[in-house]
């Protein structure tokens, strides 16, 4: 008996991986290709597919032309969310858009912290955090975050709410064209973010940020501009 079982058990596991080969080659083959993020034969659909994915998501999103745009973007929303503390994320892209000397003067009033310096309980009590993305997967409206420790981690974790903000040409069809690119370090962890955080075991409804942040908002800079990096 207890073989039977087990044989039942092979072809059960059996079926459903060669069902989810079979989705997996269908998802790939629908999605819009390109050479690499930056030299996209039509970056306008991957554009406007990564979108849908955000809306389906229940994520904001804000497409904005430069670093001027997108530092007053960020200072009125987290302004109009009436926040008093936010934490900026010390990741890459945050630093060459000097993002916190940026928004200094645009908010006087709001407490800008360095993330990494935060202990949990600190990081935990801050209104927002901002942080950077290296790519997104426009298949499914996913945001790719990557650190080297928890400090780089965890803002996009503990507070209720996160803006990310990403370089729009950092769009790949789908997790298959984003790990054939570049060598990654292999001492970086990564979060893959597809929208606010959300559970269904309670009842089998969906209830938004039981275990972290209520909003999350994609804040996609369309021009790097050559003084601060591309």
């Amino acid at each position: 008996m207890a073989e039977d079982n087990q044989t039942r058990k092979t072809g059960i596991l059996d079926r459903l991986a060669t069902a989810f080969e079979r989705e997996s080659a269908r998802a790939v083959d629908a999605a819009p290709t390109t050479d690499n993020a930056g030299a996209s034969g039509d970056r306008k659909a991957l554009l406007d597919q990564a979108v849908a994915g955000f809306n389906a998501n229940k994520m904001g999103y804000h497409l904005l032309t430069d670093r001027e745009e997108l530092l007053d973007s960020l200072a009125n929303n987290i302004y109009s969310r009436k926040a008093s503390r936010v934490a900026l994320a010390g990741d890459e892209l945050l630093t060459t858009l000097e993002i916190a000397e940026g928004l200094a003067p645009r908010l006087p009033r709001v407490e800008l912290l360095a993330a990494e310096e935060l202990t949990v309980e600190q990081l935990a009590e801050c209104d927002i955090a901002v942080t950077g993305a290296d790519a997104i997967l426009a298949e499914t409206g996913t945001l790719v975050c990557s650190g080297l420790g928890q400090a780089h981690l965890l803002p996009s974790l503990l507070p209720r709410t996160h803006f990310c903000v990403a370089a729009a040409d950092r769009i790949f069809a789908d997790l298959r064209q984003w790990a054939s690119g570049a060598t990654r370090d292999p001492e970086r962890n990564y979060l893959f973010i597809s929208g606010p955080s959300r559970t269904a075991d309670i009842e089998k409804k969906v209830v938004i940020g039981v275990h972290g942040p209520w909003r999350l908002s994609a804040f996609l800079i369309r021009n790097m501009g050559d003084e601060h990096g591309s």
